[in-house]
């Protein structure tokens, strides 16, 4: 499937967008990088701390800071990144 997922969205230059019910791995993200729907996998996905670092200026930090659990000394960390009405509503 990831195959096909990654071969339409080269032929067709368009943006893949991932759910909740989307078993993808790190390295699968990785790939298609430039081609995900950012909001869909922030909203959607389960997504570490790690990763949320790692791809902090592609990730959507409204949908981070309503839709993922964050640590406070993470919110520390990103404090000008997350949107402070989501994470004093969600978090």
């Amino acid at each position: 499937m990831k195959q096909l997922i990654a071969k339409l969205a080269k032929k067709y230059n368009c943006p893949v967008k991932f759910t909740k019910k989307d078993k993808l791995y790190k390295r699968s993200r990785e790939e298609f990088e430039d081609k995900v729907d950012w909001h869909y996998v922030s909203c959607y996905q389960k997504l570490s701390e790690d990763f949320i670092r790692e791809f902090k200026d592609k990730v959507d930090w409204p949908y981070v800071s309503c839709y993922q659990k964050l640590s406070e000394d993470f919110i520390r960390e990103f404090k000008d990144k997350v949107a402070w009405y989501h994470v004093s509503s969600y978090q």
